[in-house]
């Protein structure tokens, strides 16, 4: 499988991860509106009988915050005991909940669209194919709605680790946190996950250095890092070497999209020449390229 190139997600930060996912301790009425975990993907029968029990275990929950419960004695002061602390002790007593307070059932139902929604099938899906920009962030997106992309992360993390030497489960983990970006906040947390996409697609590249994806990916993600950080030698480095490589592949039309950056980079470093010269060797490669060809004109002077 080999993941869509996130374009839109890279530009705005190399970053991926994910939120957690969290209880809510707000009340019912919010509670409700957020994803509800469930034991399995059943006909709609066995979802209906699933609603009518959880809908039990949120009067329970209920009770939970509404009894004044206090900390054991020792602080010398009596406390309320947290909320959310309360309300994951009954879900884990339910089952529904694992010792860290993590979802032990990897499915969920949508209660804006009533649809069961499992990590089975969002890791299928996100598997099969060649997915284009657009099918990929679909996919994730049904996951954001179920309140199961930490579990999806998760996912990728465990394929990645049972199999140390396949470098695309490798990657996948990389492109995982990038998907996500759009959950994290401006701010140094979305740095932070940059560089653990970063490090996912260098345990690939180690594996395999003509994966092609992966090196696209890092040097497109690094490309995007402010100046200040040293960056852009690193990317420049991993543009030359896929221009290298993309001469023994198959040729596709994404292999455009390499000139194109080495040349913005090399012109962004104040090296025009180069960049001129690299726009105009893909221009060779992609006649049809309108941005290719825009660059070599602007070049030019024509």
């Amino acid at each position: 499988m080999r993941a869509p190139i996130l374009l839109a997600s890279f530009a705005l930060l190399v970053a991926g991860a994910t939120l957690a996912m969290q209880l809510d301790s707000r009340g019912s009425d919010s509670h409700a509106a957020e994803t509800t975990l469930v034991a399995d993907s059943g006909e709609s029968a066995e979802v209906a009988a699933l609603r009518d029990e959880l809908a039990s275990l949120r009067a329970e929950l209920e009770a939970v915050r509404a009894q004044p419960t206090t900390r054991p004695a020792g602080s010398g002061r009596s406390e309320v005991i947290d909320v959310e602390a309360a309300v994951r002790a009954v879900l884990a007593e339910e089952g529904l909940l694992g010792v860290d307070g993590v979802a032990a059932r990897a499915a969920a139902i949508d209660e804006a669209t009533g649809e069961v929604v499992t990590i089975e099938d969002l890791v299928a899906m996100l598997l099969v194919g060649d997915l284009n920009e657009d099918e990929w962030n679909s996919i994730w997106n049904k996951a954001r709605a179920a309140g199961l992309s930490k579990e999806l992360i998760a996912a990728f993390e465990e394929r990645a680790e049972q199999s140390p030497n396949d470098a695309e489960a490798q990657a996948q983990v990389g492109f995982a946190y990038l998907s996500t970006i759009a959950e994290i906040p401006d701010g140094p947390e979305k740095g932070a996950w940059g560089m653990k996409a970063d490090a996912a697609f260098d345990r690939a590249l180690e594996i395999d250095p003509n994966h092609w994806e992966a090196r696209y990916t890092k040097a497109f993600s690094l490309s995007f890092w402010p100046p200040i950080f040293g960056k852009q030698a690193e990317a420049i480095s991993n543009f030359e070497i896929l221009v290298e490589k993309q001469g023994n592949l198959t040729r596709s039309s994404r292999h455009a999209d390499t000139f194109l950056h080495l040349g913005n980079l090399y012109q962004q470093t104040g090296q025009h020449e180069k960049a001129a010269a690299i726009w105009a060797q893909g221009a060779a490669q992609f006649p049809d390229n309108a941005e290719l060809l825009g660059r070599v004109s602007a070049a030019s002077g024509n």
